[in-house]
């Protein structure tokens, strides 16, 4: 990446990727790594079918008599499989917050 900028008092930079390492913070800018639209654009579509499946999973769980009845493997497969599509729809909305930043 150049121009490579360091300092304690810097600003991040709008649209970038960032990691913390220690007590310091990497920024990537994106704008001219990827097309940010397109991507933004990507993400968006991505939203609707995890959404879909959370209330697909989340129904299945909440109808009367299923935990009693299920296997107890496989509610907590069911719960675990809500859990990891309610982390995919917020990294999801978080890649897209990163985009959306103007800074």
């Amino acid at each position: 990446i150049n121009p490579l900028s360091m300092g304690a008092a810097l600003k991040s930079p709008g649209k970038a990727a960032y990691k913390k390492v220690g007590s310091a913070t990497i920024y990537i800018p994106l704008a001219n790594l990827i097309d940010v639209e397109k991507t933004k654009e990507k993400l968006q579509q991505r939203i609707a079918p995890v959404e879909k499946e959370i209330a697909k999973v989340k129904e299945n769980l909440e109808r009367p008599g299923f935990r009693e009845r299920a296997p107890k493997d496989k509610v907590e497969a069911m719960e675990q499989q809500l859990q990891d599509l309610y982390s995919q729809l917020e990294s999801i909305k978080a890649q897209l917050a990163i985009l959306d930043e103007t800074n």
